[in-house]
């Protein structure tokens, strides 16, 4: 992967998904997310880097922006490098790993291994995640979406801690020294 991760490094590569989060299972590909000013010019480069390798495919495709995503097998796995015309960590796929990263680092232990249940149930990452963390709408857009929420929760976390520990240290005042 660090060899591909190299010959990508004009495009600004990013590993995303399943394997940075620790959730991937058997069958899980390698997601690559890419910066490419020039879409013609980068399937051109990925066909002479990698048009080599069992599997290779080129699609264009378009959510908001237009993109260019390039397949091909390495080992058991396959690898995926998506590139847009965005800068990589402005990507949705970089920016829902962003935010599935902070889920899982505030779960408990055992939500990555009901992730990867979830997967083996046929399951995608995104509504896998959404499912287990109650995220409601289109998984897709809803977790950026609920970047908000998380926002708010962790500020109202961060809110609830101060007020215990403003608590804990009144009471200690009035209560007068503690001797250990």
């Amino acid at each position: 992967m660090d060899e591909i991760l190299a010959r990508l490094k004009d495009f600004d590569p990013m590993l995303a998904g399943t394997f940075p989060l620790g959730i991937e299972i058997e069958g899980s590909d390698f997601d690559i997310i890419c910066h490419a000013r020039n879409l013609q010019d980068f399937q051109k480069i990925m066909r002479e880097l990698f048009g080599h390798h069992e599997g290779f495919t080129q699609r264009s495709g378009k959510t908001r922006e237009p993109s260019v995503i390039t397949s091909f097998k390495l080992g058991a796995n396959e690898v995926e490098i998506f590139s847009q015309d965005i800068p990589t960590r402005e990507q949705n796929a970089v920016r829902h790993m962003q935010i599935e990263a902070r889920l899982l680092k505030f779960a408990k232990p055992e939500a990555r291994e009901a992730i990867r249940a979830l997967k083996r149930a046929g399951l995608k990452t995104e509504p896998a995640f959404a499912q287990l963390f109650q995220i409601e709408g289109e998984p897709y857009r809803g977790s950026l979406a609920d970047k908000r929420s998380v926002r708010r929760r962790r500020q109202s976390n961060r809110r609830a801690v101060y007020a215990v520990i403003k608590a804990l240290t009144v009471s200690i005042h009035s209560v007068g020294s503690i001797g250990f």
